[in-house]
């Protein structure tokens, strides 16, 4: 562990922050719970933590521009709940509605606070490259919790020990979220790209910098071939993007195609392949009662678009039909190399951020997370849907 004694304070206790928290107890870090719900106090006590019920966000004042883009900020240090926090905390974990993050983290940044925040780390570009350029030595870390599955480190352990080098990425996750207010995982209105696709991001971004190609950072790719439908073109009154497809080109002429929906059967899988087209990868890191995650290598042109057809065309949507499809190319299952992670990937990513001296120890900085973002935003731009980032809240009071 670091030299701080890492007492940490919970901001949002929802579905996400319910998950937060109890590893956060099995680290034995967790000190206070903050949400605007009074109802939380008992799940807060439940843990031994203190329970504030309030709102500190309106604790500081952000000027902005015309444009939105933040310009300045100041804080107020007086209030009761703020004085004990500053003095009493030494980490904040922040899980709320991601338009309450950048307050949040500007005033934990202001107290000389380490961050962990849920993805995306703030609501637009301009408000992470203000935190990164007020606080660059700063300690914050952004949960992309994939860049830790078994199935990703899998896959990176037998490229690595096989020397192969990634050269086509295919990456397609849905889920079916008509009908639903809110439920597990989001509800309508919700952005398939900066809620989900953004995850692939991290993955493609974690598998070439591990593989000796740079990340995302050093090696920026090219936006081509962007579409994008919004919940509103297929029946429902929101702004935001329900269903996205784009290609990202890369300087040494590596590709990635990435798909999802939020309007479809829920798969969440990817196949990585060779520059020969004769070696991939396959990984699905769903899981769900019917479908479980796997990693597995395949061989042969025919059996790699064998399986690429199956995932662009959403069939492998349990055990049986994975277990059929795979079986029927002679795939590898790479068991023994999910089996040496774990699989709790919040408490991996939450005790590497306890235990990193600083923001260079990361899994993921701010700094990698605004590179995800910052090619998201290109894809709304790319696609003319500029408003579709908007989050769902506010898409929500434009009915």
């Amino acid at each position: 562990m670091s030299s701080k004694t890492n007492k940490t304070a919970i901001f949002g206790l929802g579905y996400f922050g319910y998950f937060h928290l109890k590893n956060i107890v099995a680290l034995r870090c967790f000190d206070y719970g903050i949400d605007i719900n009074p109802e939380k106090k008992k799940l807060v006590e439940k843990f031994g933590g203190k329970f504030f019920c309030a709102d500190l966000t309106k604790a500081i004042e952000i000027k902005r521009d015309k444009n939105g883009n933040p310009i300045s900020h100041k804080i107020e240090k007086n209030l009761p709940e703020i004085k004990e926090l500053a003095k009493n905390t030494d980490v904040w974990d922040i899980a709320t509605p991601s338009f309450f993050h950048f307050p949040l983290m500007l005033l934990g940044l202001e107290l000389k606070k380490d961050i962990f925040v849920e993805k995306p780390s703030t609501e637009r570009i301009s408000e992470t490259e203000y935190i990164l350029k007020k606080f660059p030595k700063a300690k914050i870390g952004v949960d992309y919790i994939e860049m830790v599955h078994p199935v990703v480190l899998a896959i990176r352990d037998r490229m690595l020990k096989e020397k192969i080098q990634p050269f086509f990425f295919f990456h397609h996750r849905s889920k079916d979220l008509r009908g639903s207010k809110r439920k597990i995982g989001g509800g309508e209105g919700s952005r398939i790209i900066l809620d989900d696709l953004v995850h692939d991001l991290s993955e493609i971004g974690f598998f070439r910098r591990n593989l000796g190609k740079g990340s995302l950072i050093e090696d920026p790719p090219k936006v081509k071939e962007a579409k994008i439908q919004t919940w509103k073109e297929i029946g429902y009154p929101y702004l935001t993007d329900v269903k996205a497809k784009f290609t990202l080109l890369f300087k040494d002429g590596a590709r990635a195609e990435i798909g999802g929906s939020f309007a479809d059967p829920e798969v969440r899988q990817f196949l990585i392949i060779d520059k020969t087209k004769q070696t991939a990868f396959y990984g699905n890191t769903l899981t769900r009662e019917k479908i479980k995650p796997l990693a597995a290598k395949i061989t042969g042109k025919r059996n790699i678009e064998y399986l690429k057809q199956k995932i662009k065309e959403m069939e492998i949507t349990d055990n049986k039909i994975q277990e059929k499809v795979l079986k029927k190319i002679n795939a590898e299952i790479l068991r023994k190399e999910m089996q040496k992670y774990n699989p709790n990937q919040l408490f991996v990513m939450l005790k590497d951020f306890y235990q990193a001296k600083s923001k260079k120890d990361l899994i993921c900085s701010l700094d990698q997370a605004l590179e995800y973002q910052k090619i998201a935003e290109e894809v709304y731009k790319i696609a003319e849907k500029p408003k579709a980032i908007e989050s769902k809240i506010f898409a929500l009071d434009k009915k």
